[in-house]
């Protein structure tokens, strides 16, 4: 099995590579840590991307770890003989909801392009999730953990509304209690049974984060 040929077979050459300056990206920390060699990166660009991996991971029985930043300094992350998804290509701002203070992003998003983003729109983060603004959002789901100067705002779960995920079975599941309400957007996780707690701090075992709905406040004057 060649699981580089396979998937860029089934997304398309851009999406893959097994260039060494790829590989090597994915293989360190900022710490510097050693997370091993990659068979390849993947660089998804939507959800559907990210779930065709995992359809063709959990057929070829193929290890997937989702790579942000790699802001971690404590080697959260190994790469070693598996495929790493390098999220950074998912890294926009879907939607922004002023009314019920919420903003929609993909998970490679840095926390500073989401906020500077949100500042075009008058709106900001409810609060500081991280000191510096490298990590991506995504890890702010896997880890639910702050870092640096925002770790006075609290956990990142308070400031996430809800998820979407692509579990380990390709299915796609959208979290968030106001999500189960007729299809609409997550607004709100309080009130209804909702399973975004589950994913929190999961260091993505359970399923690949793609988009997130966080809270947004309008930005002071």
């Amino acid at each position: 099995m060649n699981a580089a040929k396979e998937l860029a077979r089934l997304l398309g050459a851009r999406r893959v590579s097994v260039k060494p300056a790829d590989l090597a990206r994915v293989s360190r920390d900022f710490a510097g840590h050693d997370l091993g060699r990659a068979l390849c990166v993947v660089l998804p660009a939507s959800t559907e991307d990210v779930r065709k991996t995992v359809l063709w991971a959990r057929k070829a029985r193929v290890a997937l770890t989702p790579c942000g930043g790699l802001t971690s300094f404590w080697a959260a992350t190994r790469v070693a003989g598996r495929v790493a998804l390098d999220m950074r290509a998912m890294s926009k701002l879907v939607s922004t909801d002023p009314v019920e203070g919420t903003a929609r992003a993909q998970a490679g998003m840095t926390v500073a392009a989401l906020d500077a983003a949100l500042a075009k729109k008058g709106l900001t983060l409810a609060a500081a999730p991280d000191g510096f603004g490298d990590a991506t959002l995504g890890s702010l789901a896997a880890n639910d953990t702050v870092a640096g100067l925002g770790q006075f705002a609290g956990p990142a779960s308070g400031q996430i509304v809800g998820l979407e995920v692509v579990c380990g079975t390709g299915e796609v599941l959208v979290t968030g209690a106001s999500a189960a309400l007729g299809g609409l957007p997550a607004f709100a996780r309080e009130g209804l049974p909702d399973p975004t707690g589950l994913f929190l701090a999961s260091e993505g075992t359970l399923g690949g984060v793609t988009e997130l709905t966080l809270r947004a406040a309008p930005k002071p004057v």
